[in-house]
């Protein structure tokens, strides 16, 4: 994967806020809300991302049980304390849980079935 350039966001962008559970620095790593990624900082999300899912144990959605780029889920999840922002041309197949969400670009929040920009409504 090449350099992700980083990109200055106008004011036109769309903002979500979202509930985040507390976590403190005592929770057991079996307590910690499962997602594909699960950050405590920033994150950007910039360039030609894709963040999707698949199930090892389902033919459907692997192939021998191994990733498949045309058999994947929609469980992409992202689970962050702070800001995240996905600009661009990035795709979440998932659920972002963030105190913010900042979507713009062509960078676009949903199921496999959103074919729009931005979030997904629900």
């Amino acid at each position: 994967m090449g350099n992700v350039p980083r990109i200055r966001i106008a004011f036109w962008y769309l903002r979500v806020l979202a509930m985040l559970p507390v976590l403190c620095a005592a929770t057991l790593p079996a307590q910690i809300p499962p997602g594909a990624l699960v950050v405590s900082a920033g994150t950007f999300f910039g360039g030609s991302l894709m963040v999707d899912s698949f199930d090892s144990a389902d033919p459907a959605f692997s192939s021998g049980g191994r990733y498949d780029a045309s058999k994947f889920k929609a469980n992409g999840d992202i689970r962050s304390s702070a800001q995240v922002t996905i600009a661009a041309n990035s795709h979440i197949f998932g659920r972002v849980w963030a105190p913010l969400v900042v979507c713009s670009g062509r960078g676009s929040v949903g199921d496999i079935n959103w074919g729009h920009n931005g979030i997904q409504p629900g």
